[in-house]
C-alpha cells in the first residue's frame, strides 16, 4: 500500500512539474520576479529609435509592465516578416528548412530529424531534455533539435488548420528552451550552445517571432524572453563564432538576420559591421582561386553558397548595401556548374549527400545571368552550350573528364588534390563514373557522423575506388594546398584528357575515431594516372610502391541499381536500357577477383549512402594480388556503353615496367595505342596516344 502511494505521489509531482513547464507567468509577475532580466533587455535597446517614444517614457518612469506592453505593441505594428517573404520566389532561399513531417507528432514531442523519428525525452521536472541525442544516440539529433527548424512546422500547422494547439505548443517549447538553457558566460561546444546551433537559432528566431506575433498564444512573457534571447545570441556569437570553416558563414548569417530584423538593438550596427569584415576574411580564406571551398566536399560547398545567398538577400530586403559576396558566389557557382554530373547532381565527394545541382544553379539567377549554367542545369534544354567540357580545378586537385552535359554524356570525377580542411575521407585518387543516363561507379557517401564501425567504413578507403595495401587503406593526407597542381600533371584536349597524381602518406587507415596507430602504418606510395579517350573509354594506370612486397587490393564500387557480372575477372554491369560499363584488368597479373555485396562480417563492404542516416546494398569488386616485388604497376580499361551494346574489345600489354606502361587497344574495330610514362622527368612526356587514323597525341 505504501509503495502504491509513493508511486502515485511521484506521478502527481511529475504532472505538477509538467504543467509548470507548459505554463508561463503573467507579464506583471515576470516584471517583478525577473526584473533584472527585463531591465537587461531595455538597457540593450536604443529607446531613441523612432516609434519607441512611448516605450522609453514608461521605462524611464520605472513602469516595466507598461514598457513591455508598449514594446511588444511596437513590434506588432512594425512586423518585418516581409524581409523574408519578399524573397520567397528565389527558390525558397529565405524560408526555414522543415525537418518534421508529422505536425501532430510535434504535439506529443515526436520529431523527425534527418529522416529519423523519435520522441524527445523529458526530465523529471517535466521540461524537455534538450541534450538528448535521439533514439540512435547520434549527436546530430541533439544539434538539429536545438536548431529549432520545427518551429516553422508548428507555424504552418497553425496557419493552415487554425488549431491553437500548435501555437500553444510553440509558446511552451520556446519557454521551456529559454528557461532550460541560459546563455553561458564561456564558450560551450555541446549540442545546445555550440556556435553553429546558436547561429541557426539566430536565423530561425527572428523569422518565427514575426510569424507568431499574430497569435495570442505567443504570450507577452515568452516574447520578452525571446527578444532578450536574440540579443544574447548575437553577443555570444560575436565572441565565440568559428573561423575558417563553413560554420562561420552560417553563424554570420544568423547574426545578420537578427541584427537586420531588429535594428532597435543598440549593437545591431556594430554586429553588422563586425561580420561584414569577418565575412570578407572568410571569403579570402575559405575559397581556393579555382572556386572550390577548402573543405573539398561539394555538399558543404553548396551549404556555404546557400548561406551566402541568404546573407546577401537579408541585406537586400532591408535595403542595406550588400556586403562583398558576389565574386565569391560567382566562383563557387562555377565550381558547381562545371563539376555537375550528367544526372544534375553535385559530386558526392568526402562527407556529403546526393543532391540536385540544378536547384543550386537556380539560386544563381538572383545575381548572375549565365546561359551556360542554364544549359548545364537543364541538361541542354535551355541556355547556351558551354565551350568548356572537361576541366581541372587545379587548387582543389579535382578533374572532371566529360564529353558533354546531356544525361547520356560520359563523366568521370578524379580526386587528385589535398585532403580538405574538414569533412574529409581517406580517398585520394578515387574516381567516380557516370554514363548513358546513370551513375555507375560512385563515391559511397557519408551515412552519418556517429563514431562507430559504419562511420569508419564510409570515411576510410574501403568504401572508395582506390587501392588497399595488406588490407589497409590510406591515412589522412595534407589538408590544404599551398600551390595549384603543376600544369604538367594534367591536360584537356579535343581527343584526350589526362591527369596524374600520387598519394604518399602510407597505408594504415589512420582516422580519429578508429583504433589505428602510426605504428601500424605501412610506408608506401600510390601513383595513379587516368587517360580519357573522348567518347570511347578511360584507362587507369596504377603504381604501388612499398617498403617490401605486400599484397595489393584494388577496389571498384558500383551503384546500388547496377547488376554486376564477373567473367574470369572481367567485370560488366548488365542492365538493359541503362548505362553500363565494362571493367577489364589490362595487365599480366593473375588477379583473384571477389564480388562483394552488403557484407557485414568479417568486415563491412558493399554499401552506399545517398543521404544522411540512409544506407543501401551495393556491389564492390575487389581484386587481390600478392606480388614478389615492392614496386608494382597495373592498369584498367573502363568502357561505358548503353544497354546491351557490349563493346568488342581486344588488348595487348606491350610493355609494363615501373617506368613505362604501354597498351594496344581495339574497341569495336577502332585501334589505339597508349603509352604512359610514370616518370615525366625522365621521358619528358607523360603520355603518348596514337589512333588508327594515324593521328597522334602527346603530353
Amino acid at each position: 500500500m505504501l509503495k502504491t502511494k509513493t508511486i502515485s505521489l511521484i506521478i502527481l509531482l511529475f504532472c505538477v512539474s509538467f504543467l509548470k513547464a507548459q505554463s508561463t507567468p503573467t507579464l506583471s509577475d515576470y516584471c517583478v520576479t525577473e526584473e533584472q532580466k527585463v531591465r537587461k533587455l531595455f538597457d540593450n535597446l536604443n529607446l531613441d529609435f523612432k516609434g519607441l517614444e512611448e516605450t522609453k517614457t514608461f521605462y524611464l518612469n520605472n513602469k516595466l509592465e507598461s514598457a513591455c506592453t508598449s514594446l511588444l505593441s511596437y513590434f506588432e505594428k512594425n512586423n518585418r516578416l516581409a524581409y523574408f517573404e519578399k524573397n520567397s520566389g528565389e527558390e525558397g532561399l529565405m524560408t526555414i528548412v522543415s525537418y518534421s513531417k508529422e505536425h501532430n507528432g510535434l504535439l506529443k514531442d515526436t520529431f523527425v530529424l534527418q529522416g529519423v523519428e523519435g520522441k524527445q525525452q523529458r526530465l523529471v521536472n517535466g521540461f524537455i531534455d534538450w541534450k538528448y541525442l535521439g533514439p540512435n544516440q547520434d549527436i546530430e539529433w541533439g544539434y538539429f533539435m536545438n536548431r529549432h527548424y520545427f518551429f516553422d512546422d508548428l507555424y504552418e500547422a497553425w496557419r493552415k488548420t487554425g488549431d491553437n494547439a500548435y501555437s500553444k505548443k510553440f509558446n511552451a517549447l520556446v519557454y521551456d528552451w529559454l528557461l532550460s538553457n541560459p546563455v553561458p558566460a564561456k564558450e560551450d561546444k555541446g549540442v545546445v550552445w555550440r556556435a553553429l546551433e546558436a547561429g541557426k537559432r539566430a536565423t530561425v528566431w527572428p523569422q518565427i517571432y514575426q510569424k507568431f506575433q499574430k497569435s495570442s498564444d505567443f504570450t507577452p512573457v515568452v516574447r520578452i524572453m525571446m527578444l532578450t534571447g536574440i540579443f544574447e545570441h548575437c553577443d555570444y556569437l560575436q565572441k565565440f563564432h568559428r573561423i575558417h570553416h563553413n560554420h562561420a558563414i552560417m553563424e554570420f548569417y544568423g547574426i545578420a538576420t537578427s541584427a537586420i530584423t531588429f535594428p532597435e538593438f543598440k549593437k545591431s550596427e556594430e554586429w553588422l559591421g563586425y561580420i561584414d569584415t569577418k565575412m570578407k576574411e572568410e571569403a579570402d580564406f575559405q575559397l581556393y582561386p579555382d572556386g572550390a571551398q577548402k573543405e573539398l566536399t561539394a555538399y558543404y560547398h553548396h551549404i556555404v553558397i546557400k548561406n551566402l545567398e541568404r546573407y546577401a538577400a537579408i541585406h537586400k530586403a532591408a535595403n542595406k548595401k550588400m556586403p562583398f559576396v558576389e565574386k565569391m558566389l560567382g566562383d563557387m557557382y562555377k565550381y558547381i556548374a562545371y563539376s555537375s554530373t550528367p544526372q544534375n547532381t553535385i559530386p558526392q565527394n568526402n562527407d556529403g549527400d546526393k543532391i540536385s545541382s540544378s536547384e543550386i544553379l537556380g539560386w544563381s539567377k538572383t545575381v548572375f545571368n549565365r546561359p551556360d549554367w542554364d544549359y548545364i542545369a537543364t541538361n541542354a534544354k535551355m541556355g547556351v552550350e558551354p565551350k568548356q567540357k572537361s576541366i581541372m580545378f587545379p587548387w582543389a586537385g579535382q578533374m572532371i573528364m566529360r564529353n558533354g552535359y546531356k544525361p547520356e554524356s560520359q563523366y568521370l570525377f578524379f580526386d587528385a588534390g589535398p585532403w580538405g580542411i574538414a569533412h574529409q575521407h581517406n580517398d585520394k585518387l578515387h574516381f567516380s563514373i557516370s554514363a548513358y543516363g546513370r551513375e555507375i561507379m560512385p563515391d559511397a557517401g557519408r551515412l552519418y557522423y556517429k563514431d562507430d564501425e559504419w562511420r569508419n567504413y564510409f570515411n576510410l578507403s574501403a568504401s572508395h575506388n582506390v587501392v588497399l595495401v595488406d588490407g589497409k587503406g590510406q591515412n589522412s593526407d595534407v589538408a590544404l594546398a599551398q600551390n595549384p597542381l603543376d600544369t604538367k600533371q594534367y591536360c584537356v584536349s579535343p581527343k584526350v584528357d589526362f591527369a596524374i597524381a600520387e598519394y604518399n602518406k602510407g597505408f594504415g587507415d589512420l582516422w580519429k575515431s578508429n583504433k589505428a596507430t602510426i605504428a601500424d602504418s605501412i610506408p608506401g606510395k600510390h601513383t595513379r594516372a587516368i587517360v580519357y579517350l573522348k567518347d570511347k573509354c578511360w584507362l587507369v594506370f596504377d603504381k604501388i610502391e612499398t617498403d617490401k612486397a605486400r599484397s595489393v587490393s584494388p577496389l571498384f564500387h558500383f551503384a546500388p541499381d547496377c547488376t554486376v557480372s564477373n567473367k574470369n575477372g572481367i567485370i560488366s554491369t548488365t542492365d538493359a536500357a541503362k548505362g553500363n560499363v565494362l571493367l577489364i584488368p589490362v595487365s599480366k597479373i593473375k588477379w583473384e577477383t571477389s564480388v562483394i555485396k552488403a557484407a557485414i562480417s568479417p568486415e563491412i563492404q558493399g554499401w552506399y549512402s545517398s543521404e544522411y542516416n540512409k544506407k543501401e546494398e551495393s556491389t564492390c569488386v575487389k581484386y587481390h594480388f600478392v606480388p614478389t616485388s615492392n614496386s608494382n604497376v597495373f592498369a584498367w580499361l573502363i568502357i561505358p556503353f548503353a544497354g546491351q551494346d557490349v563493346p568488342k574489345v581486344k588488348y595487348k600489354v606491350l610493355k609494363a615496367t615501373t617506368e613505362i606502361y604501354c597498351v594496344a587497344l581495339s574497341i569495336n574495330g577502332k585501334k589505339q595505342k597508349v603509352t604512359l610514362n610514370f616518370n615525366q622527368n625522365v621521358s619528358k612526356q607523360y603520355i603518348q596516344v596514337s589512333f588508327d587514323d594515324k593521328t597522334r597525341f602527346a603530353y
